[in-house]
């Protein structure tokens, strides 16, 4: 049933499959990799936590645009990370931003438990440049009109192929996209593997796409959630971990020119039922990200990575079906999400997933007027992604090709 709105905190840039299961058990682990750079001692602290995976489909699981992920393959575990300071501190000086610890969260629906703190450091990340150059800021200004509905979507060009494609994040200036894909023509094994791609504009295709290195294993990854200063790479995936299903890991780097180091699994955050990410807001504070809940299908949890608070359900988003896949505008007054509910009636049963949004008049105040956003709908399973930070483009998955594929939906011009 349909549970009372919650109020929740305010949400910073945009992003972000689902069937309920039993009350999760977050675990804590703690983050410390050192990396010399430029023969200066870099340390890296970060507050983290773990939890599953999550596509969403007719049947009350949001498997849509995701696809089914393909057995598990053999593989080591990756080490968890370690934290020290608050997650939201940037990765250069491992010092959280006065920022990140001033508000206090309003009250919501606490959702979390204890967990276990393990010291194991995370190896630090090779000094071998990467293919991305820092991401430029964002355009400033709307460059469309943001009270007009988004017109069809069409296929991201440069990430197409015969396999499936599911989950995607940008850079802030749009030109580097990470994605999951089931492809094997570029060295994948076949099952989800991380994947990167670069262009040079917003109007071009992007470039043949590569494996992310170090990240990937013999298991799943899936839906790679990457932070404004692109130092920080949130995803899930099914190798052993906390529990069943996935678990939320992060890898860091100490620049935007650098690989990404091993992965850990993010402390604080993950349950023993499999947890699956979806966003971080603009100020690299919160995570969204769904988990199986009793009784239920998949609900929507938020994660304060700043303060290591525990997981708080946003209730306002709930139903008895699958919701997941929740992204918020830069502004923090819209949160688009799938879910497999038909309308609000509790009563009215499930269908594949659609995209749905919700709004409210300042960040503080609880989600209300949700609605689906029918123009980015179809018959078949669709889900979020990214969300530009002017929000003139929404990325999202669908399967109305017959398969998972990534598109995009720009609104109309001034």
């Amino acid at each position: 049933m349909a549970r009372p709105l919650a109020m929740v905190p305010a949400l910073g840039a945009p992003h972000a499959s689902l069937s309920r299961s039993a009350p999760h058990r977050s675990g804590l682990l703690s983050l410390e990799g050192a990396a010399l750079v430029a023969g200066l001692h870099f340390v890296l602290q970060l507050g983290c936590s773990l939890d599953e995976r999550h596509p969403m489909t007719a049947e009350n699981a949001i498997e849509g645009s995701g696809g089914t992920p393909s057995a598990s393959r053999a593989d080591d575990t990756a080490p968890p990370v370690a934290s020290g300071g608050s997650a939201g501190a940037a990765l250069g000086n491992g010092t959280a931003p006065s920022s990140l610890e001033a508000p206090s969260l309003p009250s919501l629906t606490n959702a979390a438990d204890g967990g276990v703190t393990s010291s194991q450091p995370m190896q630090p990340p090779p000094a071998a440049a990467g293919p991305e150059a820092p991401p430029s800021e964002p355009p400033a200004t709307a460059t469309c009109d943001t009270s007009r509905p988004f017109q069809t979507p069409v296929l991201v060009g440069g990430l197409t192929s015969p396999a499936e494609e599911y989950g995607l994040w940008l850079t802030p200036d749009e030109l580097t996209a990470y994605f999951a894909s089931s492809r094997r023509d570029l060295g994948g094994a076949g099952d989800y593997d991380l994947y990167r791609a670069t262009r040079s504009t917003i109007a071009q295709p992007f470039a043949q796409p590569s494996l992310v290195p170090i990240v990937n294993s013999a298991f799943n990854e899936r839906k790679a959630v990457l932070s404004a200063d692109g130092q920080r790479l949130f995803f899930s995936s099914d190798r052993p971990g906390l529990g069943a299903g996935e678990d939320i890991y992060v890898s860091v780097r100490p620049n935007p020119s650098s690989e990404f180091g091993v992965p850990g699994l993010l402390s604080g955050i993950n349950s023993a039922d499999g947890d699956l990410v979806h966003s971080i807001t603009q100020d690299g504070r919160y995570l969204y990200f769904d988990r199986p809940v009793a009784g239920a299908g998949r609900d929507i949890f938020l994660f304060d990575l700043a303060m290591a608070e525990p997981t708080r359900a946003v209730t306002e988003l709930e139903s008895p079906y699958d919701d997941g896949h929740a992204l918020a505008s830069a502004d923090g007054l819209t949160v688009y999400w799938a879910t497999t509910r038909v309308s609000l009636d509790d009563s009215a049963g499930s269908a594949p997933s659609d995209i749905w949004s919700a709004r409210r008049a300042s960040p503080m105040d609880p989600l209300g007027s949700l609605t689906a956003v029918a123009e980015l709908n179809t018959p078949s399973a669709e889900t979020v992604h990214y969300l530009s930070a002017d929000g003139c483009r929404i990325y999202i998955g669908s399967e109305r090709s017959g398969r998972a594929q990534l598109y995009l939906a720009a609104r109309p011009p001034p």
